[in-house]
């Protein structure tokens, strides 16, 4: 049976009963799977445990992009230009199929936040500091050309554009493939999987961790002298059950995205738009047959289990799309669905959400539990060697055979055995053809590819194996959840909607149409009851309607 497979979940378990760790990650989103995967590649035995499924938090609700951080620019902060777009060049070559480039169109409008001449100069630094190639360096283009790149760009107060690059990437995905990286060289990787305690020995040191296994209901206790707390928003929530916990503050900042139908956004180009009233910018991305928007920008102090999208922030985003685009009548009616999440911020007295920096930090308790907080999508690879460097240097400066930092700069990710753009378009390629050959429409192929890699040669071995199946859509559905069961550790239809496919946000009509189809399959491989098939129906039911709650 595959080494992914949550039907190996006991065998992981009385693993983790009989032997000891190097390290327990607790937190399974970007940093913690950054975490486990770095510290695993250099020789040390990781087990990583997560409360929920993988990515359920913070780690999914991201903008989606590797990006560059053009917005540190206006906030004058250089280095961290140059550190993210550096970094985001980085893993685009590690994860080819999951970070694509993306050319985001920038409007410049009289009275807007940026004038040309601003922008120009913001454009010509960013390109620099990142590093940016001549293919991908930024373009400036006339009123008329910028409306024959985005029809949709209304002319009038229009002065020109400018087109620069970007990365777009399924961030839970891209969560999974590290800890699939991670796994497949040794760690152990645990969802529902809740640390509950923190014990530390005579001298006061940590010594071990107890957690829920939230399946089985089951309590268990790992033997570990170091610990890394990479919870996101629920970090103070681990650091809490530490004897000696340091004092820290952290502020959670909300944002909210929400997805439209292409057909009544028609978005041709990523833009990145003035919001004229506030001055700030917003990401317009088309995806599939839907262009998303976002993101908010608030400061949360409610629940982190149970977050929605507020009223108020739906109608501001639609505000903004309407200022910019006032030939379109959008209203909240056509928000097919939306994510909020929320970022875990070191807090700055006086200072409001959208002023605190994103940096990350690190932080050490007494009893040597780290927690590192902040920090973005695109640095999660820098933030986990920092991470491990610490701990190195502090637990195991002397161990036999440990490998140096810098390996994972260019340590391809599982799934992605592409050393080069010609290499993938020529996977994509005999891809279309299989996909052609089965009955499936070509362009399916790409969508699949930048989901799954390689590892598509499995799902397609699943196709085959069920050659009859009347329903295409349903045929297709049901090789993802086997290869989800099989190879992702997926055990609940809520995991395959939103961590493993994203049809949660994205192709939310067919979820509801083929809802009982896909819990049936579910209900077959792990052969549930009545009673259990019916609590998964309100469960996949009581999800599908989250995402249009404001």
């Amino acid at each position: 049976m595959p080494i992914y497979s949550i039907k190996n979940r006991k065998k992981y378990i009385n693993q983790i009963k009989t032997n000891p760790f190097d390290l327990v990650v607790i937190g399974g989103g970007i940093t913690g799977a950054g975490i486990a995967w770095d510290a695993t590649l250099r020789g040390l035995k990781v087990l990583l445990l997560e409360q929920n499924d993988f990515a359920s938090g913070t780690s999914s609700k991201s903008t989606k992009l590797i990006h560059g951080g053009l917005r540190y620019l206006k906030q004058l902060k250089f280095k961290q230009v140059f550190e993210v777009g550096r970094e985001r060049a980085v893993v685009h070559n590690i994860a080819r199929f999951l970070v694509r480039p993306e050319k985001m169109l920038l409007p410049i409008y009289k009275n807007g936040s940026l004038s040309r001449i601003m922008a120009a100069i913001a454009l010509k630094v960013y390109d620099t500091l990142a590093g940016v190639g001549k293919l991908d360096s930024f373009t400036y283009y006339s009123k008329e050309k910028s409306i024959i790149l985005e029809p949709l760009l209304p002319s009038r107060h229009l002065l020109g554009s400018f087109l620069y690059a970007e990365y777009q990437t399924d961030d839970h995905r891209l969560t999974w493939t590290l800890l699939q990286s991670a796994m497949k060289k040794g760690a152990i990787c645990l969802n529902y999987a809740k640390v509950n305690q923190i014990k530390t020995d005579e001298n006061s040191s940590i010594s071990a961790v107890c957690f829920e296994d939230s399946i089985s209901g089951e309590i268990f206790k790992v033997y570990s002298l170091v610990v890394v707390n990479a919870a996101g928003p629920w970090v103070l929530d681990v650091i809490s059950l530490d004897a000696f916990p340091p004092h820290k503050e952290l502020l959670l900042s909300k944002g909210t995205h929400i997805v439209i139908s292409h057909t009544k956004f028609p978005l041709q180009q990523a833009l990145y738009y003035d919001d004229f009233e506030k001055k700030r910018m917003i990401f317009a991305i088309p995806k599939g047959n839907t262009t998303y928007v976002g993101t908010t920008d608030l400061e949360y102090t409610g629940d982190k289990n149970n977050i929605y999208s507020s009223r108020s922030e739906i109608n501001y985003l639609i505000k903004t799309l309407q200022s910019v685009f006032p030939q379109l009548t959008i209203n909240d009616a056509d928000v097919i669905s939306s994510w909020v999440g929320v970022r875990p911020l070191i807090k700055e007295p006086g200072k409001e959400s959208t002023e605190v920096s994103r940096k990350d930090e690190i932080f050490v308790s007494p009893s040597g539990l780290i927690s590192i907080a902040g920090g973005k999508l695109t640095g999660f690879r820098k933030m986990a060697e920092k991470v491990v460097n610490l701990l190195v240097k502090s637990h195991f400066k002397y161990k036999v055979g440990l490998k140096q930092s810098g390996i994972t700069k260019n340590t391809l990710l599982d799934g992605n055995s592409f050393k080069s753009e010609s290499e993938l378009s020529q996977y994509l390629i005999n891809l279309k053809k299989q996909f052609s050959h089965l009955g499936f429409e070509p362009e399916l192929a790409a969508i699949f590819m930048k989901r799954y890699g390689d590892k598509m040669d499995i799902i397609t071995g699943l196709l085959d194996v069920n050659l009859n199946h009347a329903d295409k859509m349903e045929w297709l559905i049901e090789a993802e959840i086997k290869y989800g069961i099989y190879h992702e550790m997926i055990y609940f239809p809520n995991d395959f909607i939103q961590r493993q496919t994203g049809m949660l946000w994205f192709n939310r009509p067919l979820c509801i149409l083929k809802k009982n189809f896909i819990v049936d399959i579910f209900a077959l491989e792990f052969q549930w009851d009545e009673k259990k098939i019916s609590l998964e129906k309100k469960k996949l039911d009581h999800l599908l309607d989250s995402v249009l709650e404001f």
